[in-house]
């Protein structure tokens, strides 16, 4: 998974820069130029009800709307970070990965997540994302996916591939456990002198004790939203190798109307490359500051 997102981006001018008052008058500017050039004098342009002048702002709308059409199709074309919906499904066709691409209630930032790495995989057992691509496109419930290689018996390689589940805080089911082994030692997949072994990812728990001061006008609701957007946030940022921060952590617990967050007895939890955070008991303790 890549820890960088284009949400929250403003969407890219790859065309040309959207803007109806530029459209405008350079039709009316156009039109002008016309009148002088058969020999008539045009002062009206101030008008709104002139002709002209409502024939240019029609003529700048289409050239608004023609404009912003041709940058959403360049986006879509050129920057599957910026496709959605059907438009995503159509780069991951492009991609590879099938005719109906999108996973059962696969979200759009998940498939754009299994559309990199199809194009990143595409060098057939050789690049690890070969095989996390495969693992990701098996099933929707495959979060994440992290490799590490050994030698066994001096000439076995074997690839030990750690899975990370949307259910279960993450925990790997027999069931699926079992079907990513058979489709991954598939012969028509994998390389010959590799065997894949699935195992379940390393899941940490991680407490959380807070004090969390409100304003005297914050009404006590505020501290379960706080509560709830850390969960919530967990839940969409959970990988393997996803570090827990103090600042992760405060950051999402200081709501509006909070004064300030004050962790208590915290340390960092860092992730190993195999190893994903998970959140345990979350307790606030809940002061008022008195002006």
């Amino acid at each position: 998974m890549t820890r960088f997102s284009t949400d929250g981006l403003p969407r890219p001018v790859l065309v040309q820069p959207v803007n109806f008052e530029q459209a405008f008058r350079r039709r009316l500017d156009e039109f002008v130029d016309g009148m002088s050039a058969a020999g008539s004098d045009y002062d009206v342009g101030n008008l709104e009800t002139d002709p002209a002048v409502i024939a240019a702002q029609a003529a700048g709308y289409g050239d608004t709307y023609f404009a912003a059409a041709l940058n959403d199709a360049a986006r879509v074309v050129l920057l599957p970070s910026f496709a959605e919906g059907t438009d995503l499904d159509l780069q991951a066709i492009r991609a590879g990965l099938g005719d109906d691409p999108r996973l059962d209630g696969e979200s759009d930032e998940a498939l754009r997540e299994r559309i990199r790495l199809a194009w990143k995989g595409k060098s057939a057992a050789g690049p690890d994302d070969y095989y996390k691509s495969a693992a990701r496109n098996f099933s929707p419930l495959v979060k994440d996916v992290a490799i590490a290689a050994e030698t066994r018996d001096f000439s076995d390689r074997v690839l030990i591939m750690s899975v990370l589940t949307t259910e279960n805080g993450g925990a790997l089911s027999d069931e699926l456990r079992d079907g990513l082994t058979v489709a991954l030692n598939d012969p028509a997949f994998r390389s010959r002198n590799v065997t894949v072994e699935v195992v379940p990812a390393v899941i940490s728990t991680r407490n959380v004790s807070a004090h969390i001061y409100l304003y005297p006008e914050t009404p006590a609701t505020v501290v379960d939203q706080a509560k709830q957007a850390l969960i919530d946030a967990m839940a969409v940022d959970q990988r393997l190798g996803f570090d827990l921060t103090r600042s992760y952590v405060e950051k999402h617990l200081h709501r509006p109307g909070v004064q300030r967050v004050e962790l208590q007895g915290w340390q960092n939890a860092y992730a190993e490359f195999n190893e994903a955070i998970r959140l345990g008991d979350i307790n606030l303790t809940v002061f008022r500051v008195t002006s």
